[in-house]
C-alpha cells in the first residue's frame, strides 16, 4: 500500500472513533477571538464641555459562543485620575453575536498646558471556556489641545497585559 493509502484509512479510523464517543461534542471546539483598539483624542476645554468620550471597540471573531469580557479603564501613572474617569465592568456577547462592542470612557477637559497624558483600558479573561485574547489593552491617548509652556517632565509607561 503507497503512504496516501494508508494516511487516508488512518484519518478514517480517527474520525470514525471520534465519533462513536459519547460525550464528545458533534461539533468542533472553537474559540471566540477578542481584541481591543486604541483610541487618542483631544480632551477638550473646560466648561464649554463636561466630559469628552473616548470610544473603545473589542471587537470578536470565530465562534459566537456566549460570554461576559471583564474590562478595566485605569490610568497608566498618578496624574491621570485628574483627566480620565477609571471604572470597570462587563461587556455580553450573545451566542452567536460577533458585533463589536464598545467601552466609552469619560475624559474631563481642561484649559491648562501639559503632555498628552494615556490610559489603558484592559480586557480580561472571562470566565467561560472558549476565549482567545488577541489584544488585551487598548492605549488611550489624550492629546493636549491647551497652548503654554509644560515645565514639568513626562515620564514613559509601558502597555501589557499582565498588570
Amino acid at each position: 500500500m503507497g503512504k496516501a493509502v494508508v494516511a487516508a484509512i488512518a484519518v478514517g479510523m480517527v474520525a470514525s472513533f471520534v465519533q462513536a464517543q459519547p460525550g464528545l461534542p458533534d461539533t468542533p471546539v472553537c474559540n471566540r477571538h477578542l481584541s481591543v483598539d486604541d483610541v487618542s483624542g483631544y480632551e477638550g476645554d473646560a466648561p464649554a464641555r463636561v466630559y469628552t468620550e473616548f470610544v473603545f471597540h473589542v471587537t470578536s471573531s470565530g465562534c459566537g459562543a456566549p460570554m461576559e469580557v471583564p474590562f478595566e479603564v485605569s490610568p497608566i501613572d498618578s496624574t491621570d485620575f485628574f483627566d480620565m474617569v477609571p471604572r470597570f465592568g462587563f461587556i455580553r456577547f450573545g451566542a452567536g453575536d460577533l458585533e463589536p462592542k464598545e467601552i466609552t470612557v469619560q475624559v474631563r477637559p481642561d484649559n491648562a498646558p501639559e503632555h498628552d497624558e494615556i490610559f489603558a483600558v484592559w480586557i480580561k479573561p472571562p470566565a467561560a471556556p472558549g476565549a482567545v485574547i488577541d489584544k488585551c489593552v487598548g492605549g488611550g491617548k489624550i492629546l493636549n489641545d491647551d497652548f503654554g509652556v509644560v515645565l514639568s517632565p513626562k515620564i514613559g509607561s509601558r502597555l501589557h497585559c499582565s498588570e
